[in-house]
C-alpha cells in the first residue's frame, strides 16, 4: 500500500492520472507523445503508448525515483503469455505454460479431458463435510490456482470456480469430485485464452451480455445465480460469476 501511494505521488506530478473504476491503470495525454495508459501489479508495469519516445520519456523518468528494467515489447507479464500479430492484428493472451505446469504438479496433464467445467445441475448436497485438514488445504489450494486462471484469461471457469469456492470451510465428496471434474476439463483446454481483434469493418464498441435464474434452479437459499460479460474488439474485457 505504501509502495502504490509513493508510485501514484510520482505519476500525478508527471500528468498521470488515476482510473476512479480501477486503481491499477492510470492514463494521459501527453502533449508530444499522445494518449498513454499504464497498468500497474505491484511492481511489475505495462507502459502502452503510439510512440517509442513516449516509452523512452516513461521510462527515463522512473528510473529518475526507481531503479527501473524493461523487457521490451509485451510478450509475457504475471504467468500471461501475449502475442500480438500486426499481419492479422489480433493480440493473444493465455496461461498455457502456467495451466500445464499447474496440471503436472497434480498428475492431470494425461487426465482424460471433461467436455465442461462443471456439470450443469451440480449441487453441495447432503454430504457430510470431509474433516481432514490436508485434504481441505487441498481443494483451497487448488482452487485458489483455478480461481487465478478464471480471473486473468479463463472466463469459461468463472461459474465452476464460484461454487468450488462458497465451499472452502466445508468441502464434501461433492466438492472434491466437482474440483477434479475443473481439473480435467483444464487438460483439455490448457491452450484456450482471449482474442481481440480489429479490421476495418470492425466497430471498435463495448457489448455487453447479463443473465441470471432468479433463483429457479437454484435449492441453496433460493438465491440466483447471475453472470455477466463484456466485449471489446471481439475479446471479453470483464465477467463474473456469482450468486
Amino acid at each position: 500500500r505504501l509502495w502504490h501511494q509513493t508510485l501514484r505521488a510520482k505519476l500525478v506530478t508527471d500528468g498521470w492520472m488515476q482510473f476512479e473504476s480501477d486503481p491499477g491503470i492510470f492514463y494521459r495525454n501527453h502533449p508530444k507523445h499522445g494518449r498513454e495508459y499504464l497498468g500497474i501489479y505491484v511492481d511489475d508495469l505495462i507502459h502502452a503508448c503510439a510512440k517509442p519516445q513516449a516509452h523512452d520519456y516513461f521510462l527515463k523518468f522512473c528510473n529518475k525515483y526507481f531503479p527501473t528494467t524493461t523487457q521490451g515489447p509485451l510478450s509475457w507479464i504475471l504467468g500471461m503469455e501475449v502475442k500480438r500479430d500486426r499481419k492479422t492484428r489480433t493480440l493473444t493472451i493465455n496461461q498455457t505454460q502456467a495451466i500445464l505446469s499447474f496440471l503436472e504438479e497434480n498428475n492431470m496433464r494425461t487426465a482424460t479431458p471433461a467436455p465442461t467445467p462443471m456439470i450443469e445441475t451440480w449441487q453441495y448436497g447432503d454430504g457430510p463435510p470431509v474433516e481432514d485438514k490436508d485434504k481441505i488445504k487441498f481443494y483451497r489450494s487448488r482452487v485458489a490456482s483455478i480461481n487465478f486462471f478464471a480471473q486473468c484469461t479463463r472466463p469459461d471457469l468463472a461459474y465452476s470456480v464460484s461454487q468450488l469456492s462458497r465451499h472452502l470451510a466445508n468441502p464434501n465428496t461433492n466438492c472434491f469430485a466437482a474440483l477434479n471434474r475443473a481439473m480435467k476439463y483444464l487438460a483439455g483446454t490448457p491452450h484456450l485464452g482471449i482474442v481481440y481483434h480489429t479490421d476495418d469493418k470492425t466497430t471498435l464498441q463495448l457489448e455487453a451480455y447479463a443473465d441470471a435464474s432468479f433463483g429457479n434452479e437454484d435449492a441453496n437459499g433460493a438465491r440466483s445465480p447471475q453472470g455477466h460479460l463484456i466485449y471489446f474488439a471481439g475479446g471479453i474485457i470483464d465477467w463474473k460469476a456469482n450468486l
